[in-house]
């Protein structure tokens, strides 16, 4: 499953869940404090906690980062969020990436205790956003543009990573081969592609959050197609060569073992034939007349 849809999932069930325990803090006749956020905060693994009235106005809040909170209390005050308020089976979402590279995923409710809103959010650092996608970005060390195509790898639409720099941070909106791998979205094999009036072979591949493309044009694919087709033939005059010299040899081997044997046959005869003549003749028995 896609990491950012299952971070958002874990948001949403992270709000419901704390509906429910101010519900029932309340219900037991607690009070909706800063310590009772905080202890939920720390049990619910998330970055903040904002409780809002019907108005949109805050009731309580806490937050590791008090200027987050500011930020997305007033992000919450929309109309779409607000109009959630008394819709308990209603929850929103969402990731919002911030200018300086980090992002924050958000999830709303209604509350169960009171009308009003109540929010949770994780927050990204852009020092970790970076990292993740330099990491996406050394694995592509290697690839060159002129012999291995242009790879790109993009999130939400945007150049993360790619063997090709100047690509890096645009919108793959704005490339042409890209919006023509789109409308093969059920593929995962390769097929031809126009760009910019010449043709290029690409493929389009889903991997977690992201879309990876790429391509090689047709002049490079044709252009190595000789080289490939002459490797293809050596190579199989090279397997040939070395079957018909084993075979040779083979052959060899068998006949002179044939021949060995042959010989040896030979002498056998011979000195046989040598002991027969060595042997003294028997003499006739000779008959007198009495």
């Amino acid at each position: 499953m896609n990491l950012r849809i299952q971070s958002l999932l874990r948001a949403i069930e992270s709000a419901r869940q704390m509906s429910t325990n101010i519900n029932m803090e309340t219900e037991n006749g607690g009070q909706l404090s800063e310590d009772f956020l905080k202890e939920n905060m720390q049990t619910l693994w998330v970055d903040g906690i904002i409780v809002l009235d019907q108005e949109g106005k805050t009731d309580c809040e806490y937050s590791t980062d008090e200027s987050l909170a500011g930020e997305i209390t007033d992000y919450l005050q929309k109309d779409i969020i607000m109009d959630f308020t008394g819709y308990e089976e209603r929850t929103y979402s969402e990731r919002f990436n911030r200018k300086d590279g980090s992002h924050i995923d958000i999830a709303a409710c209604a509350r169960k205790d009171a009308p009003g809103i109540v929010a949770i959010y994780y927050y990204t650092s852009p020092e970790f956003a970076r990292n993740y996608t330099l990491t996406i970005q050394g694995l592509l060390n290697g690839y060159s543009v002129q012999k291995d195509g242009t790879i790109i790898v993009a999130d939400n639409g945007k150049v993360v990573a790619s063997n090709d720099e100047s690509l890096l941070g645009q919108n793959t909106a704005d490339n042409e081969v890209v919006q023509a791998m789109k409308k093969h979205t059920d593929s995962q094999h390769i097929f031809h592609v126009t760009n910019e009036g010449s043709g290029c072979y690409g493929i389009m591949l889903k991997q977690r959050d992201y879309y990876i493309y790429a391509y090689l044009p047709d002049t490079e694919v044709f252009h190595n197609l000789p080289l490939s087709v002459i490797g293809v033939i050596f190579l199989y005059f090279l397997m040939f060569s070395i079957f018909w010299f084993w075979t040779y040899r083979t052959n060899l081997a068998h006949r002179k073992q044939e021949q060995e044997k042959d010989e040896k046959y030979k002498a056998e005869l011979l000195t046989a034939a040598k002991k027969r003549q060595k042997l003294p003749m028997r003499q006739k028995p000779s008959f007198s007349s009495g």
